[in-house]
């Protein structure tokens, strides 16, 4: 049983490798990562506001993006 959860492992973490080499996975990898950067320094209290508020439209702006592509890939499948 082992074996095959681990091939499981494997096998989904191929198919996440090949998501993010696609342009929705470099969008969405964007995202994340803006997004995480944003909540690390949320609660920092010694970070600046201009800081915080460059972390925030950062988020925004991926967010966005990934978004547009999201709403393009629903139009081109209906």
């Amino acid at each position: 049983m082992p074996t095959d959860s681990r091939a499981l492992w494997y096998a989904d973490r191929e198919a996440y490798k090949q998501f993010i080499d696609t342009s929705l996975g470099r969008l969405f990898v964007a995202y994340e990562h803006a997004l995480i950067a944003y909540w690390q320094n949320d609660s920092n209290e010694h970070i600046s506001d201009r800081r915080l508020r460059e972390l925030n439209d950062k988020s925004r702006t991926t967010r966005d993006s990934f978004v547009a592509k999201l709403k393009e890939l629903a139009n081109e499948n209906r």
